[in-house]
């Protein structure tokens, strides 16, 4: 059973973008050592708990999501100010900063790309919740 946040195992047979996003974040990530591919797949996993949540597996309007890595923070596109992740739904590509990722717990980098998938299935900030902006913080 998945928790409320859509931080938790989903059922197989509904999970249908989650073999899509593993090969698409696989092919994107530029880690290539054990602790990096580790994380790599704990991205796809979450991606695709995501799928789930927004949409029951289905992909997002924008097509297969990309993921990408950065060694700097992203840029938020509303307030131009660093972020820990961003999500472009022209583009169908979410961004994480790999320091971010390092620091946070493991719920924490589920909420973050589940906060970012929310954002490729056309979901905007909202107070409370997966789409507030400010509810995710480092363990």
């Amino acid at each position: 059973m998945r928790s409320a946040l859509g931080c938790g195992p989903v059922p197989r047979t509904r999970n249908r973008i989650a073999l899509l996003v593993v090969l698409v974040v696989l092919s994107s990530g530029t880690m290539s050592s054990p602790a990096h591919a580790d994380e790599l797949d704990k991205a796809a996993k979450y991606a695709g708990w995501g799928a789930q949540y927004w949409a029951q597996g289905e992909t997002p309007p924008c097509g297969v999501p990309r993921f990408s890595w950065s060694d700097v923070p992203t840029i938020s596109m509303e307030t131009l100010a660093p972020a820990s992740a961003n999500a472009n739904a022209a583009t169908c590509e979410v961004h994480l900063a790999r320091e971010s990722w390092a620091v946070y717990d493991d719920h924490t980098r589920c909420s973050m790309i589940l906060h970012e998938m929310g954002h490729l299935y056309g979901h905007g900030h909202e107070d409370g919740g997966v789409m507030d902006p400010d509810g995710m913080t480092p363990a």
